[in-house]
């Protein structure tokens, strides 16, 4: 049931893609030369960087290394290809849901810009009930699929990779969530400077590795691309070529394209609307960035890396662990001691910073639903997930998690049609 609830979500995201493309003007292709792109990028405060950065902090994380490793796996190397087509969407899609957030932010009490499809629908649709629903979604998918789960995560990475301790997934679940309270009890100022400070230097240390795997393997990069084009359109008769074969590539790579950029859940608005600048566009341009920074770039090295790795992949496995393909491919480059070591790093800092983003979301969400008195048994409820998350089965979790992502979906959506204006 849930995997036609998620196909169905998915077409959702991608027929609403080519629409806001359009309605848009393109903004994909406009937003990344832009003029006021460029001046957004250097304003003070609540800057629209440090937005972005948080926001690219919720999305960021095991989708785009296990997610692509299993992924080629699944759907074959055509799969990066159609994550690229739903990437171009996603950034069309959050331009809108970021623009339509920024005309419909609050300022509260504190003389804070507060945001997101909540105060879309209370303001722009003169509704309470969806907007209660999507605040719900959003704590639940904040405590389960970010305290709990990314948790769990770190925990399992650490254990797959070979460190052996039996204590290890307490020990780790416990020291995130001390980690995380420092940052998440201070607020959404310390959630921004952490996100602003930690997001560039998990994105850094991840590309430069990938980068000296992609030197290293230098002269399979063209046939690494060959590969990706050919399996996309059904050409590679070694993955299940034909109509079958192209069919399964599309619809592996843009679902885990989807919800590796989070496009049209409506959680990094939250983030977004929350700037000083009263920029609009700019910031909808920083939405655009983001998803770029996230897919085109993220989830491609991961894709290459294992692609001229030269590792074995098992093609049409669907229980393939995309995160031992990924250090299996690392491995060859920076050996098998470091590669795992710097894998369980970057997944450390991924998911770090993935947890205190989706605990700035979840406590917008509570504050507009209960008012202040609901954020500080957010916030620990935040916190306690995340310290069982090394011990506690989370199976269950994910697809909770994936359920609730695709819930806010199906209420962020329809409303940013609705609501929609082009800059």
């Amino acid at each position: 049931m849930i995997d036609i609830f998620s196909t169905a979500v998915v077409l959702l995201l991608i027929f609403s893609g080519i629409y806001f493309t359009f309605k848009s003007g393109f903004v994909q292709f406009r937003a990344l030369f832009k003029k006021r792109a460029k001046k957004a990028l250097k304003n003070g405060g609540t800057s629209p960087v440090s937005a972005m950065l948080t926001a690219l902090g919720g999305s960021i994380g095991t989708a785009n290394i296990a997610g692509v490793a299993a992924a080629i796996a699944i759907g074959g190397p055509g799969a990066v290809f159609w994550m690229w087509i739903s990437g171009l969407l996603g950034m069309a899609t959050k331009y809108a849901e970021v623009t339509t957030a920024m005309r419909f932010r609050i300022t509260d009490e504190t003389g804070k810009k507060q945001g997101g499809i909540m105060y879309c629908i209370t303001k722009g649709l003169n509704k309470r009930l969806p907007a209660q629903l999507f605040s719900i979604f959003c704590i639940l998918g904040a405590i389960l699929g970010g305290g709990l789960v990314q948790s769990n995560t770190i925990a399992a990475s650490a254990v797959t990779l070979h460190f052996g301790l039996p204590s290890l997934p307490f020990i780790l679940s416990a020291a995130t969530a001390v980690l995380c309270g420092v940052t998440v009890l201070q607020g959404a100022g310390r959630i921004f400077k952490a996100a602003t400070f930690l997001v560039p230097i998990a994105g850094g240390l991840y590309a430069i590795a990938s980068i000296a795997v992609l030197i290293n393997g230098s002269g399979l990069i063209g046939e690494a691309f060959a590969s990706i084009f050919k399996g996309a359109f059904g050409l590679d008769a070694a993955i299940g070529g034909g109509f079958y074969g192209m069919l399964n590539s599309m619809r592996t790579g843009m679902r885990k394209g989807t919800f590796s950029n989070e496009a049209g859940i409506g959680s990094a608005p939250i983030a977004h609307a929350s700037v000083d600048s009263n920029d609009s566009e700019g910031q909808g341009y920083m939405g655009v960035i983001e998803v770029f920074i996230d897919t085109i770039v993220i989830c491609t090295l991961t894709a290459l890396v294992i692609l001229v790795s030269g590792i074995a992949i098992p093609f049409g496995d669907t229980d393939v662990n995309g995160m031992q393909m990924a250090a299996d491919a690392f491995s060859g480059t920076l050996g098998a001691g470091l590669a795992p070591i710097f894998l369980t790093v970057s997944i450390f800092l991924f998911a770090f910073t993935s947890i205190i983003s989706w605990g700035l979301y979840g406590e917008r969400a509570a504050q507009f639903l209960l008012g202040k008195r609901g954020i500080l048994p957010y916030r620990y409820a935040l916190l306690i997930a995340t310290a069982l998350g090394g011990i506690v089965p989370v199976a269950f979790a994910w697809e909770v998690g994936e359920i609730l992502n695709l819930l806010m979906a199906t209420l962020n959506i329809p409303v940013v049609l609705l609501l929609f204006k082009r800059e």
